[in-house]
């Protein structure tokens, strides 16, 4: 069977195949409740980790609780190779096998090392067009059901800021592009009792909204 993904505003959000449709509505619910309050405080490309800051806080506030978190550290590529090696790094380091394998499949999904090349590649006319000054920003949450029935989300955001490092000499100007990769977020575990005190509240809270933010990917978009 394949994973479950849905598009969440600009977060791919996967799910087990084997977990249960009321386990999978309710982290739809809390994670669109997170980004709406999000949103309404903060810009998520100028301010992107006060927003993924505030997102999280909200979902340790209804249900979650944090398990590891990611290190924010600054890491810089020059080339997709580069990136993709950065990425594959930093997965490595969850410890559950399935959850790594959701994880890259989200990553691969939203062509994320393509997307950094396409930025990197992007000349200095366009990108200050483009905003160059404000970050792109991709999300993933890959969920678990694991052995023993215990969810875990793994909420993984990125930024990415393009800069530019200039070597002059008397003869030449050698100018270096490069991207800077920084991910913010953790590993949680899921409590459905916690949650469940507060499905109706959020429920009521997004039934107006959902729409805009709803979109199927369908499990081909994982592939």
């Amino acid at each position: 069977m394949e994973p479950k993904a849905v598009l969440i505003k600009n977060n791919l959000v996967s799910f087990s195949p084997d977990m249960a449709p009321q386990d999978i509505q309710d982290l739809m619910t809390l994670m669109m409740y997170a980004e709406l309050s999000a949103n309404t405080r903060f810009d998520q490309k100028l301010h992107t980790k006060r927003w993924m800051d505030h997102y999280q806080s909200r979902l340790v506030k209804y249900g979650c609780s944090l398990a590891s978190f990611l290190a924010e550290d600054e890491l810089t590529a020059t080339d997709m190779h580069q990136m993709r090696g950065w990425l594959l790094q930093f997965i490595g380091t969850l410890g559950s096998e399935e959850l790594k394998g959701l994880a890259m499949r989200s990553f691969e999904a939203l062509r994320v090392d393509e997307r950094a090349q396409r930025y990197l590649a992007a000349s200095a006319a366009s990108a200050a067009s483009a905003g160059a000054g404000s970050a792109q920003v991709m999300k993933i949450t890959p969920c678990q059901l694991t052995a023993s029935g215990e969810v875990l989300v793994f909420f993984c955001g990125m930024r990415l800021l393009r800069s530019e490092h200039v070597e002059s000499s008397w003869h030449w100007d050698d100018k270096m592009r490069y991207v800077s990769f920084i991910p913010n977020g953790g590993v949680y575990h899921f409590d459905r009792v916690a949650f469940a005190v507060h499905r109706e509240k959020l429920g009521e809270a997004l039934k107006r909204q959902s729409s805009d933010y709803f979109h199927e990917v369908g499990s081909s978009g994982l592939r």
